[in-house]
């Protein structure tokens, strides 16, 4: 008998619902998890490919009363759009890499419930850290995948507190997640960094993120 892949390697890719997600069990285990901990109000996924991963987050959504929205420039991959619906995934076409880019998702992200997950994984993911990072607010999250592949710790800026991180290299998982984070000061409780840090885009971590 031979075992499929994903019962024999974390890394494996795999479906869900019967369409593929560029993803393995062992990282759709990391995401129950961190949605059970930090349950974001609204996930907007970049790169919908097939659609298994928006179809996972459509029924995480459905569960949660969480707000899901999926966008990619085409959707001639998708597989799933009739689930989607169903589910309340909202589908968006975007050029992810054109220079509106940046512009059109803030346009996007403006009317989503917060906390706020965004999950880079379209084409370029240090380019789409580096262009939606300052789209996001205070206590917003940013996840990527294909990490120590596509996007590695030297490509993050600006810089974001990382959470998770423990979890995520137990298990050698492709994905990381970060947290904009307050920072108390003065004792008056949580206030945005100091703004020579604001301005040149470093985020600093609160005590809670460890």
């Amino acid at each position: 008998m031979v075992l499929p892949g994903a019962l024999t390697s974390l890394r494996a890719e795999t479906s869900f619902g019967g369409y593929e997600a560029a993803q393995s069990w062992s990282d759709l285990a990391l995401w129950e998890e961190f949605l059970n901990r930090y349950t974001p109000a609204a996930l907007v996924e970049l790169g919908t490919w097939s659609g298994g991963m928006a179809a996972f987050f459509g029924f995480q959504g459905l569960a949660r009363g969480m707000k899901v929205t999926t966008i990619d420039r085409n959707h001639c991959l998708l597989e799933c759009g009739g689930l989607l619906e169903r589910l309340g995934v909202k589908t968006l076409l975007m050029d992810l890499l054109a220079e509106s880019a940046a512009d059109e998702l803030a346009s996007a992200l403006a009317g989503q419930p917060r906390p706020l997950m965004l999950f880079c994984d379209n084409g370029d993911k240090p380019r789409e850290f580096r262009s939606f990072a300052p789209l996001l607010a205070t206590g917003d999250f940013i996840a990527v995948h294909d990490w120590g592949s596509e996007i590695r710790e030297a490509d993050l800026e600006p810089r974001v507190p990382m959470v998770m991180a423990a979890e995520c290299e137990a298990i050698a998982s492709f994905t990381r997640f970060f947290q904009l984070a307050p920072v108390p000061l003065n004792g008056l409780g949580p206030r945005l960094a100091a703004p020579s840090l604001a301005s040149a885009g470093v985020f600093m971590p609160s005590k809670g993120n460890f």
